[in-house]
């Protein structure tokens, strides 16, 4: 059966690592694999050069888990403009895989308010735009403002587990 590649995307502060902390429990065999950790340089600059070898990277690293015995893989990542998606899934080396697609936003004054509460240091202006660029390109995008983070994985387990039950109706 081919692996299922879960992409969750959102602004910084959204909820995407919560959920996908979550989601990767409730999936066996997984692997969650957050885009984020790629970015983690000091002193964080983003450039032309820093950008191509964060989109190689994480193509790679999707690579060598797609070709490995999981089911489920999930990426998380910001992913705020289509062209990152489309960007980053023609570098994969194995295309043998289901992709399913997700993407997160909440108010602009409620990420504020999660960027205040949060012990993690982000540029509120950088998290806004990335959050506009969201809902201009993502109108389908799950608000998980009023949800809790338990809501947001049952929305996306149906989905997951009725994509699964359609890959094994195909069988």
């Amino acid at each position: 059966m081919k692996p299922l590649l879960i992409m969750i995307g959102a602004a910084p502060g959204t909820g995407k690592s919560s959920v996908a902390a979550k989601l990767y429990t409730k999936l066996s065999p997984s692997v969650w694999l957050d885009a984020d950790d790629l970015w983690r340089m000091n002193p964080f600059v983003i450039t032309t050069q820093s950008k191509e070898m964060v989109l190689r990277n994480a193509a790679l690293m999707l690579s060598s888990f797609l070709n490995e015995s999981f089911s489920y893989i999930i990426f998380t990542w910001v992913m705020h403009e289509p062209w990152i998606i489309q960007d980053l899934l023609s570098r994969l080396t194995h295309t043998d895989y289901c992709l399913l697609h997700y993407t997160l936003y909440c108010s602009e004054q409620e990420l504020l308010r999660r960027l205040a509460a949060s012990s993690l240091k982000r540029d509120p202006q950088v998290c806004l735009d990335r959050l506009r660029s969201i809902r201009q390109n993502y109108p389908d995008a799950i608000d998980t403002g009023n949800l809790s983070t338990d809501a947001v994985v049952n929305l996306l387990m149906q989905d997951i587990s009725a994509k699964k039950a359609d890959q094994n109706s195909h069988l």
